[in-house]
């Protein structure tokens, strides 16, 4: 199931822009990483790892067949706004998916 947030005061967004932190990454035990690629092989290789898993409307759009395995691997699939998205992201050009990981 996908849950929609729109808010930037959302508890899972605040979460993962204070990941960007080092020390919030080691109080938490958890990092964010970005990108189609990255998120996949996580859910190929330490799914128990995966909390949840943020997407961009504009993703949602170009690669809903890989939306729907998302959602089939991890209960906590979220989608923002692609501005939301932007804010969240830490790289130059998000391509759109990011997933927070517990760190092994």
């Amino acid at each position: 199931m996908v849950s929609y947030i729109s808010s930037k005061e959302n508890k899972t967004a605040k979460l993962i822009r204070q990941l960007k932190k080092k020390s919030i990454r080691e109080k938490t035990g958890q990092f964010v990483a970005e990108g189609r690629k990255i998120v996949l092989e996580a859910l190929k290789y330490v799914p128990q790892n995966v909390i949840c898993i943020v997407v961009s409307d504009e993703f949602c759009e170009k690669e809903a067949n890989i939306l729907a395995q998302l959602s089939d691997f991890c209960g906590n699939v979220y989608r923002v706004p692609q501005n939301l998205f932007a804010e969240l992201s830490d790289t130059d050009t998000p391509q759109g998916v990011l997933a927070v990981l517990a760190i092994p």
